[in-house]
């Protein structure tokens, strides 16, 4: 596995631990997929839709969300090479988070990329704490196994950050956001 794979496997490992119980079993499983080898264009299916699911990390770089995990569901659509995702049930060291993110994109050869969506807030006492992805926030990754089996990928770019109200006035600011996914043929 190449470093970067290791790297990113940790990274999902750790982030991922006190969400679902056992960090390493979903660590083996990111591993497991992202060691399947890059599909080749050629062997995706020409027509059809196919759901995948799996998980998702998203560190916000930002203290008041940090690192989060989450449920990843994505529908391919090879005939006119469409994606639609969906990442929900997020939660992290902050506790649980309200809100999805959405995704959207397009398979291109044995390529995925497109925009994340969205809105998440969490409220602790009486401060509430939101974040809304950017439209500089994307996805991209590479289908892998035999037909397509599996997506490996990654998350990178910004949020605006919003909090209460600061000084009279509400407080604002980006922070970058990263992180990866994998993901299974159901």
């Amino acid at each position: 596995m190449s470093l970067t794979k290791t790297a990113l496997a940790l990274l999902l490992t750790t982030s991922v631990a006190g969400c679902i119980g056992s960090g390493s079993e979903y660590g083996a499983e990111y591993a497991r997929l992202a060691d399947l080898s890059t599909t080749p264009a050629a062997e995706l299916p020409d027509t059809g839709t196919a759901s995948y699911a799996g998980y998702a990390a998203v560190d916000i770089m930002e203290e008041d969300f940090g690192d989060l995990n989450g449920d990843l569901t994505m529908m391919v659509d090879f005939a006119e090479g469409d994606i639609a995702g969906e990442i929900g049930g997020l939660s992290g060291d902050v506790g649980d988070v309200d809100g999805q993110l959405s995704l959207a994109g397009q398979l291109d050869a044995n390529r995925v990329a497109g925009t994340v969506n969205g809105r998440l807030s969490r409220t602790e006492g009486d401060m509430l704490y939101g974040v809304v992805f950017d439209d500089e926030s994307r996805f991209s990754g590479d289908m892998r196994g035999e037909d397509g089996e599996a997506i490996v990928g990654d998350f990178e770019g910004s949020v605006i950050s919003q909090e209460g109200v600061v000084g009279g006035r509400p407080y604002e600011g980006r922070s970058g956001l990263k992180g990866g996914f994998a993901i299974e043929r159901q």
